[in-house]
């Protein structure tokens, strides 16, 4: 993502509108935050950036517990970017002009059902070192619900295999250790005798075919690809997978408490959204099973 641009408007507000300190860190915090969203989106490009999109992080920010007040003001943050985008010329629309946090509802995440994505890894007949790599990668994802992020970063030392845990560095420099089951154990060993056939240039777990670390972007279309060709499952993203890691291991019994660890939420109220997901699926099952729901 361009950071110039962001730049640009935050000396702006310094010099011409005389912008104080503290509104000044507020506004960067909030560009940036917004770009990782864009870049987790595959977005890299400003005038690439549409309504859609800035709806979509003011939702996600929602689900995980920021109040409607910080949604506003980051709202308007993002408005006042894009109108000196705008005045600028940079931009001929500004995506965030008529958005209202306050009118958004706190929509339940979307769940790949269980057997879709266990016939997906488990019907993967690999052929190739980057058939192995992209197995590996899908079925990490679900296996342990880590941010795209998360995976990007993963190097070899903090993989052991032999007790199947992963050392993960979360949001704000936050260590946790999240297991990984037997079957990924051998998808991921499998991948990794076939590793050096990329001569990776570091040791970052997952390569490109040069040997780069992979990027959260290629992550995302690589996803996007294997979904689309194995599944007929269109606009797949990383999120849904940690968003299906979480609501099958809650509809399996797992507790709040385990989940919020596992997924590295820092307030378990992110956490609680799954379990509305849960009731609904569990009230959809029992409205089609019980004798007394049939219409006379």
């Amino acid at each position: 993502m361009d950071r110039h641009l962001p730049e640009s408007f935050l000396r702006f507000l310094r010099v011409e509108r005389a912008a104080s300190v503290h509104t000044l860190k507020a506004y960067t915090r909030d560009l940036e935050q917004f770009m990782t969203f864009l870049e987790e989106e595959g977005i890299h490009r400003w005038n690439e950036v549409n309504p859609h999109h800035v709806e979509g992080w003011i939702r996600e920010l929602f689900l995980t517990g920021y109040r409607r007040t910080t949604l506003q003001r980051k709202l308007s943050t993002l408005r006042s970017f894009f109108h000196f985008l705008v005045r600028e010329g940079h931009l001929s629309v500004n995506p965030a002009r008529l958005l209202e946090p306050m009118k958004i509802t706190r929509n339940l995440p979307e769940v790949l059902p269980d057997h879709l994505l266990m016939d997906v890894i488990e019907q993967w007949t690999c052929e190739t070192p980057v058939d192995y790599r992209d197995r590996a990668l899908v079925d990490l994802l679900y296996s342990t619900g880590l941010r795209v992020s998360e995976v990007a970063e993963l190097t070899l030392k903090d993989v052991d295999l032999r007790a199947r845990l992963l050392r993960v560095v979360g949001k704000g420099g936050k260590e946790r250790v999240v297991p990984f089951t037997r079957n990924t154990r051998t998808t991921l060993e499998a991948y990794l005798q076939q590793r050096p056939h990329f001569r990776p240039r570091t040791d970052h777990v997952f390569v490109s075919t040069r040997g780069n670390p992979l990027s959260r972007q290629r992550i995302w279309e690589i996803l996007r690809r294997v979904f689309k060709e194995r599944a007929a499952h269109h606009g797949v993203h990383p999120h849904l997978l940690r968003h299906s890691f979480a609501s099958h291991l809650l509809d399996r019994g797992a507790d709040l408490r385990t989940i919020q660890e596992l997924l590295g939420h820092a307030n378990l109220a992110t956490t609680q959204i799954y379990t509305h997901l849960t009731l609904r699926r569990l009230r959809e099952a029992f409205d089609r099973a019980h004798p007394r729901n049939e219409e006379s």
